[in-house]
C-alpha cells in the first residue's frame, strides 16, 4: 500500500526536502530526501494514515518497521520522528524507499 501510494503521488504530493523553491504542494503527504545514496520518503502523519487506509494503522507500522522499510521507533518510543523541515519541527515517518522493492 505504501509503495503504491508513492508510485501514485510522489510527483504531486511530495517535494524535495532541500528544494526551497519548489512549487506549492497541494494536499502534501510528505517530502523526499536522499540519504547515503538512497531515497527516503518522509510521510506526514496524515499522509501515512492515508497511505495505510484500510489497514490497522499500528499493526501496519510494526510490520513496516520489522521489514526495515520504516525507521525504528525513536528513543521516546514513538514511531514517528521529529525532524526540522524548513525551520519547523515536524513529526514524520521515514520510509526507506529502496526497501519497498525487496
Amino acid at each position: 500500500a505504501v509503495a503504491d501510494f508513492i508510485d501514485r503521488h510522489s510527483d504531486s504530493r511530495f517535494s524535495g526536502l532541500d528544494d526551497h523553491n519548489a512549487p506549492t504542494v497541494r494536499d502534501r503527504a510528505g517530502w523526499w530526501a536522499m540519504a547515503g545514496g538512497s531515497m527516503e520518503h518522509w510521510f506526514s502523519t496524515e499522509g501515512m494514515r492515508e497511505a495505510l487506509k484500510g489497514f490497522d494503522f499500528n499493526s501496519a507500522i510494526r510490520i513496516l518497521q520489522g521489514r526495515g522499510v520504516l525507521a525504528p521507533a525513536g528513543k521516546d518510543g514513538k514511531n514517528s520522528r521529529k525532524e526540522r523541515i524548513h525551520g519547523r519541527s515536524t513529526r514524520v515517518y521515514k520510509v526507506y524507499t529502496d526497501k519497498l522493492q525487496d
